[in-house]
Parts: structure tokens; C-alpha cells; sequence
């Protein structure tokens, strides 16, 4: 089970910040799931492998996966009237970790261009079709600001 991350370079100046609580991973995977949904946390995690899947074809209104039809691409999101040339976005999945344990997460956009310090057109031009080298972010270490109380361990 994969939990989204949630980027502070995103958010604009206006909106309020709060500040997360700093923890260890395993300190929230044993938190009640339903008792800190409000509650944000700040983990530093090291990145320990990343999968081969890193990109998606996305929607342009809603970012949402796009899927070919015919000689154009669709949203799959049925409320979504998006139909046309679909942009290409990051969409990483890490398995990473502090001193106390391991996690899954699924990394976005803006995010994996901090990590992997390249435009995500470089990276498709520079590696094979669905495959991302572990050298471009394996033991980078980044702050994880968790919106889900919940990771999943890992090994």
C-alpha cells in the first residue's frame, strides 16, 4: 500500500502552513489509523531502491492517467472531457527509510524532478522505455512531509 506525499514547495504563500511534527517511520505506522487523520509528519527518509515504473501518460486537465484512443489520448477519469496529446509526468514509486524501518511511497511530479535534478523529457530521452536507473536517486535523502498516518514496512 502506497501513501501520497505531500510537496511544501507546492503550496503557495498564501495558503497557511502548518508545521509538521518531526518523527520516525515506525513511530507512525503504529498510530491509530483514524485518530491523527488531521495530524501531518515530517520523516527524513533514504531512498533504498525505486521501481522501473517512473512515468505516466497524464491528462492535462486533472493529471490523471491518460489512455490511448485510437490516434489520441482519453482521461480515465469519466468526468474528466479531456481528449488530445497527453503531457508526461513523473510518478515514482521508492522504498525508503529512516534508522527504524522502511516504507512505500509514490512520488509526483515536481518532487522526483528535485530528486533526480532533470526534467522528466531528459530522463525518457537518456534511459529504455519504462526503466530508470537506481543510480540517479538511490541513497538520496529527502524530507517526507506524510499527510496519511498509515506506511506500510517494509524489509
Amino acid at each position: 500500500m502506497h501513501h501520497p506525499i505531500k510537496w511544501d514547495e507546492l503550496m503557495s504563500s498564501s495558503e497557511p502552513r502548518t508545521v509538521a511534527d518531526p518523527k520516525k517511520i515506525s513511530y507512525i505506522n503504529n498510530l491509530p489509523p483514524f485518530m491523527h487523520k488531521k495530524a501531518e509528519f515530517l520523516v527524513i527518509v533514504t531512498i533504498r531502491k525505486n521501481s522501473n515504473s517512473w512515468w505516466y501518460n497524464a491528462c492535462n486537465k486533472c493529471f490523471k492517467t491518460a489512455d490511448r484512443n485510437g490516434d489520441s489520448y482519453r482521461c480515465s477519469d469519466n468526468g474528466c472531457s479531456f481528449i488530445g496529446t497527453p503531457t508526461q509526468r513523473y510518478k515514482l514509486f521508492v522504498h525508503a527509510g529512516d534508522e527504524t524501518c522502511n516504507a512505500d511511497f509514490i512520488l509526483f511530479g515536481h518532487m522526483v524532478q528535485h530528486l533526480t535534478k532533470k526534467p522528466i523529457d531528459a530522463l525518457i530521452a537518456e534511459n529504455p522505455l519504462g526503466f530508470i536507473s537506481d543510480e540517479v536517486i538511490v541513497g538520496d535523502r529527502w524530507p517526507a512531509s506524510l499527510l496519511d498516518t498509515r506506511v506500510k514496512l517494509g524489509s
